[in-house]
């Protein structure tokens, strides 16, 4: 036996050499030292992500630490008004999109919280309340060749075109259509100059006390500029909601970095934002109210889910996202597929985010649903408004279930 041993550990010596020499070592030893590795390396990498994973769930629910203000009191100083209720375009299935007509029928009858509306730039630099750069939608000829840009006031707002009594949506209702369709309207709809086109001095002074969520679509830096200058001169900022998608994200922060200017319609040279009257902010953006862009939004859900959101600053005050609902999933798969659908849909419906963002002081809209079944949806998410094209029907809505469970402080 003692020979034999000795004979398998000659043996084994020569093959280490053999194997050393070629810079290998026997299987059987490599696939033991391996195991060892693999297991004790799995188990770091284990305890290290699931530390990672705990503590992401932990900051996100309960960023940043409240010691004296609710979530409520947060969003209410920064939003002292309700916004549960938003009409896009001013109610884009109820008049003339972005229309004095739309717009006072909005708030008379649909009694809602704020108006959302879009500018585009003229060729005489006018900020002219239109979604679209072209004409082709919402004008009949001669004027649906034309741009916002080819367009000139010459000093007369009633120069500008007549919108279409038929205009396509650009969120269809499932049961309301893909059209707002004048013929069908119970009112009668006028056509003079509160169905036209209008510059936005025309709406900031028709309604001086009402919150405006501001979409700049035009890619000059010059009406971005003008813009913010508007808002401030008819002392706004809080009231006004601005922002840019993606077309001109760079000036609209180049015009917030710059200093308050300090004249006022009415000659006043004090701060415009109540919270921050007789303080002096080093630039605009401590005193205006913006959306975020479409990249801060994708940022926003990369960070979020990657669980490194709570490290980083933002720079926004109101995150629109489109509702997730039954029905948007449906429209989404028509052109990116079902299974696309159904992912996008997955990862925008975070009710653990919006919350989040909550604490941090930033309101969180849905956009643009216009069916009841995707009022009653979304209505018990801890959102704190929607947007809607069918203004009337979400207020009838509202009036019928008081209880909805939006996140409100009005």
């Amino acid at each position: 036996m003692t020979n034999l041993r000795q004979q398998q550990m000659i043996g084994l010596q020569i093959d280490v050499l053999h194997y050393k020499d070629l810079d290998v070592l026997p299987i059987s030893v490599l696939f033991v030292v391996g195991s060892k590795m693999t297991l004790s390396g799995g188990a770091i990498a284990g305890i290290c992500i699931g530390s990672y994973i705990f503590l992401a769930l932990v900051m996100v629910r309960i960023f940043p630490i409240r010691f004296q203000q609710s979530t409520l009191e947060k969003l209410k100083k920064r939003f002292p008004y309700s916004m549960k209720h938003i009409s896009h375009r001013g109610g884009s299935l109820n008049g003339p999109e972005n229309t004095m007509f739309a717009f006072k029928r909005s708030l008379s009858e649909a009694q809602t919280d704020m108006l959302e509306m879009d500018v585009n730039e003229s060729a005489d630099g006018i900020a002219i309340v239109s979604h679209d750069l072209t004409l082709e939608r919402i004008c009949d000829p001669p004027h649906h060749a034309l741009a916002v840009a080819d367009l000139s006031m010459n000093g007369d707002a009633n120069t500008l075109p007549q919108l279409k009594r038929r205009i396509a949506l650009h969120f269809p209702s499932e049961k309301k259509g893909d059209h707002y369709d004048a013929a069908a309207m119970n009112v009668e709809i006028p056509q003079d100059h509160t169905t036209r086109l209008l510059p936005l001095t025309e709406v900031f002074n028709a309604f001086p006390n009402t919150p405006i969520h501001l979409d700049v679509k035009s890619k000059s830096d010059a009406l971005t500029h003008q813009v913010i200058d508007m808002i401030e001169r008819y002392q706004r900022q809080h009231l006004t909601v601005v922002g840019t998608a993606s077309n001109n994200v760079k000036a609209l922060k180049e015009a917030l970095e710059l200093p308050p200017k300090t004249r006022h319609l009415n000659g006043t040279t004090d701060e415009t934002t109540p919270a921050l009257i007789g303080k002096s902010p080093v630039s605009r953006r401590k005193t205006f109210r913006t959306f975020a862009s479409l990249m801060q939004v994708l940022q926003v859900y990369v960070l979020f889910y990657v669980g490194l959101l709570p490290l980083v600053p933002l720079d926004f005050d109101l995150f629109s996202i489109p509702g997730p609902t039954k029905a948007k999933k449906r429209q989404f798969g028509n052109f990116l597929g079902p299974i696309k659908a159904s992912i996008v849909m997955f990862f925008l419906r975070s009710p653990v985010l919006w919350k989040h963002l909550q604490r941090r002081g930033i309101a969180v809209v849905v956009w643009v649903l216009n069916d009841e079944d995707e009022f009653e949806e979304s209505s018990m998410w801890p959102v704190n408004g929607i947007m809607t094209d069918d203004a009337i029907g979400l207020r009838k809505f509202y009036e019928t279930h008081p209880s909805v469970g939006l996140t409100l402080w009005q």
